[in-house]
C-alpha cells in the first residue's frame, strides 16, 4: 500500500514514521523549508517513542506534480491549510481520503475535490509537538478511528481497514468502525472535544492536565460539548463516547461527577511524570502561528445557526480565539 502524507509538520511525520514500521509505501509532502530539514536530519521523535528514521527510508517531496497517484491520501495539515493543499493536490489518483483535522468541515472540503465515494470520516487522538530542534515530541498514542460514510465506495473502505491494519501493526492504536453512523458519531464527538478544550486551553494557557483539576475550568469546557452535541443532536447525530473523548459522559453524567473524575485524572497524570498535555491550538499560539479557529469553531455555528440553536459559549469563545488569530498575524 502506497499512503501519501500531506502535511510534514508534528502529526504528519508521526503518522509517516509509524506507517513506514508497518512496511507501508510512505511519501510524505509539505513545504520546501520543513521537507529540507526533513532531508538534512530525518525524522526524529521524542517523548513516548524516542526514535530516528534516516531520510532515505522516505520519499519526502515539495513539488505537488511530483506525485501522480497514491491508495490513501492522508491529511496531516493545519485545518486553514486544508483546502489549499487539497486542492494542489486535485490530479493525483487515488482509492480513499482522509482528514485528521478537527473540526466539521473537512468532510466537505474533501468530499468536494476528490469525490464522497473515495472519503473516510473519522478522528484522532494522536498527540504531538515540535521541538524549537525540529525534533517532534510524541505525547500521546490515543487511538486513530477511520470509518466509512454512506457514499464511500468499497475500495476506500478496503483502504481504510488496511490503514488501519498498519497503524495498529506499528503500535499506533487504530479502529475501524464499519458503520458510517459510528463513523459521524466520533467526529462530531471529537468536534465537541475540540470546541471545549481548545477554547478552555486557548484563552487560558493552560495545559490540559492543569485545566483538568480546577473547577470553574471543567465546568466551562463542559458547557462548550453541551452546546456542541446539541447541534450534532439537531443534525441527527449521536454523540457518543470514545476513549479520549467521552462525550456522552459529558452531556448525560451531572457536573460534580464529571468534575471529580477529571480532577483524578489530571493528577494521575501529573504525578506519571510525562510531558504536560498541551492541545495543538495552545502550541500554535505560543509558537505565534496562525489559530485554526474558524475551522473548528466556524463550522459548528454555520450548523447552529443552519437549526435555528443558540450557542452562546461557543459563540463567545469562538470570537475571542478568532481575534487572537487575527493579532498573530496583523
Amino acid at each position: 500500500m502506497h499512503i501519501l502524507v500531506v502535511g510534514a509538520g508534528s502529526l504528519g511525520q508521526v503518522f509517516a514514521a509509524f506507517l513506514k514500521e508497518s512496511g507501508v509505501d510512505v511519501t510524505l509532502y509539505g513545504t520546501p523549508h520543513t521537507i529540507q530539514a526533513l532531508r538534512e536530519y530525518g525524522i526524529r521523535l521524542g517523548g513516548l517513542r524516542e526514535q530516528e528514521w534516516s531520510a532515505e527510508q522516505f520519499k519526502l517531496i515539495d513539488d505537488p506534480q511530483a506525485i501522480q497517484n497514491a491508495d490513501l491520501l492522508l491529511f496531516a495539515t493545519k485545518g486553514h491549510q486544508l483546502e489549499t493543499a487539497a486542492t494542489s493536490l486535485r490530479h493525483v489518483s487515488c482509492q480513499a481520503v482522509y482528514g485528521v483535522q478537527n473540526g466539521i468541515r473537512k468532510g466537505d472540503i474533501l468530499g468536494t475535490v476528490f469525490g464522497a465515494e473515495r472519503l473516510l470520516a473519522g478522528a484522532t487522538i494522536v498527540g504531538a509537538e515540535r521541538e524549537k530542534g525540529g525534533r517532534v515530541l510524541l505525547t500521546g498514542k490515543g487511538r486513530t478511528y477511520v470509518g466509512p460514510l454512506a457514499a464511500s465506495a468499497r475500495q476506500a473502505r478496503n483502504v481504510g481497514q488496511a490503514f488501519v491494519e498498519a497503524l495498529s501493526v506499528a503500535g499506533l492504536p487504530a479502529v475501524w468502525l464499519a458503520e458510517p453512523a459510528e463513523a459521524l458519531s466520533v467526529e462530531w464527538s471529537k468536534a465537541c472535544n475540540a470546541i471545549g478544550s481548545f477554547g478552555v486551553s486557548t484563552l487560558t494557557r493552560l495545559p490540559w492536565t492543569r485545566i483538568m483539576q480546577e473547577e470553574n475550568l471543567v465546568l466551562t469546557f463542559l458547557q462548550l460539548v453541551r452546546e456542541t452535541a446539541a447541534v450534532a443532536q439537531a443534525e441527527g447525530i449521536a454523540v457518543d463516547d470514545f476513549e479520549g473523548f467521552p462525550i456522552r459522559t459529558y452531556v448525560e453524567k451531572e457536573d460534580a461527577s464529571i468534575v471529580q473524575m477529571l480532577g483524578e485524572l489530571g493528577k494521575r497524570a501529573e504525578a506519571n511524570g510525562g510531558p504536560p498535555m498541551r492541545v495543538s491550538m495552545l502550541q500554535d499560539l505560543e509558537a505565534g502561528r496562525p489559530l485554526e479557529a474558524e475551522h473548528v469553531y466556524g463550522g459548528v455555528l454555520d450548523h447552529a445557526r443552519a437549526a435555528g440553536i443558540t450557542v452562546p459559549a461557543i459563540t463567545l469563545a469562538a470570537h475571542l480565539i478568532m481575534g487572537l488569530s487575527e493579532s498573530l498575524t496583523s
